[in-house]
């Protein structure tokens, strides 16, 4: 079964999990359906997005200039809560325009691509920066990791600082990305690159005789991709799939 071994970090994540859902995500292609705290998440990024979009200059003067121009964008009364703390949290971080912004990267190497929400220079030092709906998240600081893996592959420049933005929380949490927190991500990577190829050559040895199989095979081989059920269900875009209320 063909796979190019290429790794998203969210493929990571998914992986990590609920190996299922990664399965029906790039096996079996499936196309997810929508949720609602994902597109909620999308909307805000492509909100502050906008927001720097429209700044023609190196700097906010203020954290109200922030919120005024957050005022003018179309979702502004549907995610009033976390564009209001948006300028307070800046305030504390940094007014400046970022460096760069939702930067798609990747390697080669390493066939590993992400996007990293932005990158600042704060003092003389760079920050990869992660926009987080809430502290409920478990995975940013494997996220900053990845993303400092990826900067110093790239470019040779290694990033050791990071920044969660709590959205919701209003809160911003700065944190050193340390070479432990590197080693841990990278191999993250590394082992489920791995377990992935070693489930998918089970159903290569399968593959002749699978198109005709029985589904309760069918499902068996299928279990190789084991279901992961917990607090993650709830918000998953593969859950009508699986079968698990």
């Amino acid at each position: 079964m063909y796979w190019s071994g290429w790794l998203s970090k969210s493929q990571v994540i998914q992986f990590s999990e609920c190996p299922y859902a990664w399965y029906l995500n790039k096996i079996k292609r499936i196309k997810p359906k929508p949720v609602e705290a994902l597109e909620n998440g999308k909307a805000v990024h492509e909100a502050l997005d906008f927001l720097y979009s429209k700044l023609d200059k190196d700097a906010f003067d203020s954290k109200h200039e922030i919120y005024e121009c957050l005022k003018t964008h179309q979702d502004y009364e549907r995610f009033k809560t976390q564009f209001d703390n948006f300028p307070e949290i800046m305030e504390k971080f940094t007014l400046k325009r970022p460096l760069f912004r939702e930067l798609a990267i990747s390697d080669q190497s390493t066939k590993l691509r992400a996007i990293i929400d932005r990158i600042d220079r704060i003092q003389n030092e760079l920050y990869v920066v992660e926009y987080k709906w809430s502290k409920k998240w478990p995975w940013s600081e494997f996220e900053l990791a990845l993303y400092s893996v990826l900067v110093q592959k790239r470019w040779g420049n290694p990033i050791d600082k990071g920044a969660i933005v709590y959205l919701t929380d209003g809160d911003v949490k700065i944190l050193d990305i340390t070479p432990e927190m590197k080693k841990d991500a990278a191999n993250l990577v590394i082992q489920t690159r791995n377990e992935i190829r070693k489930r998918l050559d089970k159903l290569d040895k399968v593959d002749t005789w699978v198109k005709t199989a029985e589904p309760s095979t069918i499902e068996k081989i299928e279990c190789s991709f084991e279901k992961c059920p917990g607090e993650r269900c709830k918000n998953c875009q593969y859950r009508e799939y699986c079968g698990i209320d």
